[in-house]
This record gives structure tokens, sequence and C-alpha cells, in this order.
């Protein structure tokens, strides 16, 4: 079992919750997505990572949590509210995987992970690899964690994705975003904006780095840097929709679907 492939599947927090909606699960959504996680389990090894969406980020942003701890009791008690709410949102994930006869088991980020002024430098990975190793499916997520230099901060699911792929060796790292993937021009703006599906690390990084004309929004920007991470160790590395039936199945299977391949 244990050398089955890999895949690390990223929730997009705007893919599995309703922004407008404060602390709302778009069910459906996750729904079909478990489905088609249980399908890969058949023959893959899965970890999966969630945004904060409309759980986690109304709170972090309401009290400054990335900014880190002030000394005042306010800020204690917004980290508090943020670990909270991020902790029932990765609950009602897990919940829907286990619907659907995944193992699934939830990782709370901020007790294996450190920062320092905002940099992930420390994390203990042993028990996510034992648990993808018997089988287990470990769920875990976008988090205020501990930082060395500001006290507290939030560490992104994005990076935390990345990251772990990179540590535990994985085949395939999945960016499901709530848009096509990359695309040639802002759709917002451009009804004729047509999906990039397959794009070199460099030009991406350009992309992100420059966002005139074209589709960044979502925090496609920082997905685009966190994937170099991941490429730069050999890892295949898709960014497309989580919206579209059979779609993440197509991600993780590298099979024809609507998605970015990013290239060396």
């Amino acid at each position: 079992m244990n050398k089955r492939l890999l895949a690390v599947v990223k929730l997009g927090g705007s893919l599995i919750t309703d922004k407008t909606k404060p602390f709302t699960l778009r069910k459906h959504v996750i729904r079909q997505i478990a489905e088609e996680l249980a399908t890969a389990y058949e023959d893959a090894r899965l970890l999966v990572v969630h945004g904060g969406g409309s759980f986690g980020h109304p709170v972090a942003a309401k009290y400054a949590i990335k900014e880190g701890h002030d000394g005042s009791k306010r800020k204690l008690e917004g980290f508090s509210q943020t670990r909270y709410w991020m902790t029932v949102l990765n609950l009602k994930v897990v919940e829907e995987l286990a619907q659907r006869g995944l193992p699934a088991v939830p990782f709370q980020t901020s007790a294996f992970t450190y920062t320092v002024n905002k940099e992930l430098r420390e994390y203990w990975i042993k028990p996510l690899a034992k648990a993808l190793k018997l089988g287990l499916v470990p769920v875990v997520y976008g988090d205020a964690v501990l930082d060395d230099k500001l006290g507290f901060t939030i560490l992104s699911g994005d990076l935390l994705a990345a990251q772990l792929a990179v540590e535990l060796n994985a085949n395939t790292l999945v960016y499901a975003v709530d848009v096509e993937g990359i695309m040639d021009k802002d759709p917002r703006h451009s009804p004729n904006a047509k999906l990039i599906k397959e794009l070199p690390i460099n030009e991406a990084l350009k992309i992100a780095g420059n966002a005139s004309g074209v589709d960044v929004t979502g925090g496609m920007a920082y997905k685009i840097q966190c994937a170099a991470k991941a490429l730069t160790a050999k890892i295949r590395v898709v960014i497309g929709s989580g919206t579209i039936p059979g779609n993440i199945l197509a991600m993780i299977k590298n099979k024809p679907g609507t998605y970015t391949t990013l290239k060396i």
C-alpha cells in the first residue's frame, strides 16, 4: 500500500466555502470532491490540505493575526477564535470525506509547524508520513500558528501543501481552485479569456509578478510562487477547477481536464 503514488491535494478556501456568507460550507462542492477523492484513493495515497475561506479568513483579518501579537488580550482572543473556526472547518471537511468511505483524519497544523517571522522553518512530519504509510488520509489546513519572532501569524495552506509535497516526496501536487486554472487574460474583464494548458514556471512567475491582464485572482500569484518549490523537487504541479465534475480526479491521474500544468 505504501508504494502507491502520493498526491497532495490543496482545496482552496473559495472552492469549499461561500466567501459571501461567514462560516458557510459549499456542501455540494465538497461532496463532489469527496467522491472523486474516494475514487482516486483506490490506487493512490492522498494528503488533503484546505484553505480557510469564510471560516478562518474573516476572523484572522478582523484581528490582523498575520501581523503577529502586540501584547494585548484582544490579539490573544483573535488567535483563539481563528484557531477555533479553522478547527470547525477542518472537522466539517473530514466529516464529508469520511461519509464517502475515506479514512480521513484531522491533523492540527499549528501542532506540528513553527514559523520564524512568517517563514515556515520547523515541522514534524513523522506522524503524517506514518499515517500515509498506514493508508490513512491526513487532512491539514492553513492555520494560525505560533511564530518565533511575532508570537503568532498565519501559515498559508498553499505554502504548506507545497512544502509537505516536497518533504513527503509526493508525485503530484494539485491546487484545486474555483477558476479553470491560469488564464491568458483576466476573465472578469475579458470574456474571451482562454485557459493556458501548459506553462513554464519562469513565465508563470512573471505572471505572478505582474498581474496586468492576467487572472491571478484568488491568490493565484502566491500559488505559483509556492508551486515553484515543488517543481524544483521534480513534483508534477497542476492548478485547475475543483467545481467541474471529474476534474480533480483528472488532475490527480494526469488525464485530460480543465487545468494548467506547470513545467520547469
